[in-house]
């Protein structure tokens, strides 16, 4: 067995352990309690205009069951021991309300809660990817903005996530496809931009070979998402070299907060249409959701052929041959631009070999998950998916790439409970049919898989004055181009353990250091902390000093040693007469 496997072995080993102690925890509390339950059902509603309040949060007062209401205002608390309660209703915008029910054994209990308006104040706004605890936003050691609610639902038709940031303060936002988004914050964007991580639920969305995002790429319809949280500036000391600029935290609606069926479909321009089925519910002590569905709308992109001979192999061979003949098709272009501020052409954009592929940009999708909730505390979730996307085209450091068909299956296991959170998933990126390099014509494939574990333990000392964060995360990263990108197939591994000690002096006044090593087989060892002094709660302003060191996540192709690099560039031909369409690969 490779050495690199190890680390992570033990760390399943021990997430084995935990989630062992955790279900015999279940099994003797379930012993001792009786087998008597009932159910509450409710609805959420505003006092006067009797308007139903989605995504309200509902707790029973003094006990671990709670749940949110779903997009109509309901809940449903299942399996609750028979007698007295004080259940409290919260929500964004509202004031608090509690109310009295009694639940009997084996009967349904059914309570309507009216909640009246609020003004929102930001500090009542809570956040958790700053410190891995939820916490106020003005008190977060990060700067962070938040959506969810309404603003995930006015957005929720498009299916372009990154649409949702926008607007958001020190958010830089390109758009060069239908969903071909490039992400960073407060400035400096680029193509293949990799300075934002992107979790959605704790599993990363960056491709392997140049860690970009595939945003149709997603398995989860954003009406499913409860909150996306964007923390700007760097994040390494918790989340490694991926955070380099922020990261966006991503989280999705639990299956307990939707339960029953639901159907969706809408048409857009571009000819855009989307359908989606979910179905939630629940059996015994788990819920469950599974989705199915897709997008499909046409691209904006423009083809960037030029053809002076109108034979396309012939333009082909003497633009590779003839430098002059390149330069006549690139100053007399007759694609998209061909006037641009009084110039006669526009030439910044080169002639393309390959021919833009016909059809609209799909997406589709079918993914499903299972929750278990321990009656002792905590819960587990299993989940699992597969996504495939279609003639979407990139922007990339070689030209536009199209992507003709490609599939990226996920699977993903966690458990949080007693302090601990573990997170274990895997995610591939297949090539259904190659890639085209619109630039020269040629095929790429990017086969790849990643597989991460990461366990944290937290907990809180000194009347809660000191709160602790420590963990270890292992990552395996498997890529195969063949041949088209890389020479031979490669595998990676990086380990990494951090931890964060936040402590309050004063309501006004904490501090935070931060810190993590990394050691990877991509990149030399690394180590990263950020120290931070906050002055909290002031009338006017807000103070956080940071001193930060950090670096930017290696690219594969500029990591590898440059000799195993296969770089495609240009077509060969023995003759202008016979062209021989076989590839000949340069090597640098």
């Amino acid at each position: 067995m490779k050495k690199l496997h190890i680390p992570f072995i033990i760390l399943a080993v021990i997430v084995s352990m935990t989630c062992s102690y955790a279900q015999q925890s279940v099994l003797d509390s379930l012993r001792q309690r009786s087998v008597n339950a009932g159910t509450i059902k409710g609805i959420i509603r505003q006092v006067d205009a009797k308007e139903r309040i989605p995504f309200a949060n509902i707790l029973l007062k003094a006990t671990s069951w709670g749940a949110s209401s779903d997009e109509n205002g309901e809940f449903t608390l299942t399996r609750i021991p028979a007698g007295n309660y004080r259940i409290i209703v919260s929500a964004v915008g509202h004031k608090n309300n509690e109310a009295n029910v009694s639940v009997s054994a084996d009967q349904t209990t059914n309570i309507n809660i009216d909640l009246s308006d609020e003004n929102v104040q930001l500090n009542e706004i809570l956040v958790y990817g700053a410190s891995f605890r939820k916490e106020r936003v003005t008190e977060a050691p990060a700067a962070i903005s938040v959506v969810e609610g309404k603003g995930l639902q006015r957005s929720a038709s498009s299916g372009q996530l990154p649409k949702l940031l926008e607007g958001q303060p020190g958010v830089d936002l390109v758009q060069s496809g239908l969903y071909d988004f490039n992400l960073n914050t407060r400035g400096f964007n680029s193509s293949l931009n990799r300075r934002v991580l992107i979790l959605l639920d704790g599993r990363d969305l960056g491709t392997a070979f140049l860690s970009s995002t595939e945003w149709n790429g997603m398995a989860t319809p954003i009406e499913d998402l409860g909150r996306v949280e964007m923390i700007r500036g760097p994040g390494s000391a918790l989340y490694g070299a991926n955070a380099y600029n922020g990261v966006l935290n991503i989280t999705s609606i639990p299956p307990k907060a939707m339960l029953g069926t639901k159907i969706t479909a809408g048409i857009g321009e571009l000819s855009m249409y989307r359908a989606d089925v979910r179905h939630a519910g629940e059996f015994e002590h788990y819920t469950y959701r599974i989705n199915a569905g897709g997008v499909s709308g046409k691209t904006f992109s423009k083809k960037r052929i030029t053809s002076l001979t109108g034979n396309r192999k012939l333009d082909i061979y003497n633009a590779a041959t003839d430098g002059n003949f390149q330069n006549y098709i690139n100053t007399h272009q007759e694609f998209e631009y061909p006037k641009y501020r009084g110039l006669e052409y526009f030439t910044a954009l080169n002639n393309e070999v390959a021919q833009l592929r016909d059809g609209p940009v799909n997406q589709f999708y079918l993914s499903g998950r299972v929750d278990h909730e321990y009656e002792t505390g905590g819960g587990a979730t299993v989940e699992a998916g597969v996504t495939q996307v279609e003639n979407e085209v990139i922007v990339t450091g070689i030209g536009r790439v199209q992507v003709q068909r490609a599939r990226r299956p996920f699977g993903r296991l966690s458990y949080s409970g007693h302090g601990f959170n573990v997170n274990l998933w895997s995610q591939s990126r297949i090539n259904m049919a190659p890639e085209v390099s619109l630039s020269t014509g040629l095929d790429l494939v990017q086969d790849a898989n990643i597989s991460q574990g990461e366990l944290q333990f937290h907990r809180s000392y000194l009347d809660e004055r000191l709160f602790l964060v420590v963990g270890v995360s292992h990552r395996i990263i498997s890529i195969d181009t063949k041949n088209t990108l890389m020479i031979g197939a490669r595998e990676d591994n990086t380990s990494g353990i951090f931890g964060q000690a936040e402590y309050r002096f004063t309501p006004e006044l904490k501090t935070v250091f931060a810190a993590r090593y990394d050691r990877a087989t991509l990149h030399e060892s690394f180590f990263h902390r950020k120290p931070l002094l906050c002055l909290l709660r002031l009338p006017i302003i807000r103070f956080v000093q940071h001193i930060i060191k950090r670096f930017k996540p290696p690219i594969i192709p500029n990591s590898i040693s440059m000799w195993t690099i296969h770089i495609a560039v240009l077509p060969y031909f023995k003759t202008p007469q016979q062209p021989d369409w076989s590839i000949a690969g340069i090597q640098t």
